[in-house]
C-alpha cells in the first residue's frame, strides 16, 4: 500500500511538473502569466512558417479550445499576412497624432481596414480592435467570428501581437473576454521597449 502512495503521489507530482512548463518568447519576460480562464501552449505551424517567429497558443481552460495566438515577430511577412500595416500620414497629422498617443499602424482583415486605439499602458504601450476574423481558414474568407487582435512595438522593432476569439457567431460559442486580454497583456513584462 506504501509504494502504491508514493507511485501515485510521484505521478501526481510529475504531471504538476509538465503542467507549469514555463513558456516565453522574445522581448518578453518569463513567465508569462494568464488569468485563470486562460493558458498558454507551444505552436509550432505559425513559428515554423514565418522567420524570427515565435507563437503560443492561447487556450480557454474550460474544454481547452484553442482560442487564438500570441507571437513576437519582427517577420514583415508575418506582419503583411495578419493584416498589420503602417499608416500613412498627412505632414499636418503626424504632430497632432504623437501628441495624442495615437497609433502608428492599423489592422487589416479580409474584408476590412481597422484603426486600433490604445488598450493596455503598463509596461508595454498595446495598441487594439475588435475585428471580424474567418476561423475556418478555407480558400473564402468567412468573416464568422469576432476577434480581439492586440499588437505593441518594441523599442528593438519587434512587435508583438495577440489574435483572440471573442465570439463564433455560426457555432455560437464564446472564446475570451476582453477583461481577461486586457490582465494578459498589462501582466506583460518587456525585455526591451518604447
Amino acid at each position: 500500500m506504501i509504494k502504491f502512495l508514493i507511485c501515485v503521489s510521484l505521478f501526481i507530482a510529475q504531471s504538476f511538473c509538465f503542467a507549469r512548463e514555463v513558456l516565453s518568447l522574445e522581448g518578453i519576460q518569463s513567465p508569462i502569466f494568464l488569468p485563470s480562464a486562460l493558458y498558454l501552449s507551444k505552436e509550432k505551424k505559425l513559428s515554423l512558417s514565418y522567420p524570427d517567429t515565435e507563437c503560443l497558443e492561447v487556450r480557454k481552460r474550460v474544454g481547452k479550445k484553442n482560442i487564438g495566438f500570441f507571437c513576437s515577430t519582427s517577420s514583415k511577412a508575418f506582419m503583411r499576412d495578419f493584416g498589420i500595416f503602417e499608416k500613412q500620414n498627412d505632414e499636418n497629422s503626424v504632430d497632432r497624432a504623437i501628441g495624442e498617443g495615437a497609433a502608428r499602424y492599423a489592422l487589416a482583415t479580409g474584408m476590412s481596414t481597422y484603426e486600433v486605439a490604445p488598450f493596455a499602458d503598463k509596461e508595454i504601450k498595446s495598441y487594439a480592435a475588435e475585428v471580424d476574423c474567418d476561423e475556418a481558414g478555407g480558400a473564402v474568407y468567412r468573416a464568422t467570428s469576432i476577434c480581439h487582435v492586440v499588437i505593441a512595438v518594441l523599442k528593438n522593432g519587434r512587435i508583438l501581437y495577440s489574435n483572440i476569439l471573442l465570439k463564433n457567431h455560426v457555432s455560437k460559442t464564446d472564446g475570451s473576454k476582453v477583461v481577461d486580454i486586457k490582465k494578459f497583456w498589462e501582466g506583460l513584462h518587456p525585455t526591451d521597449f518604447r
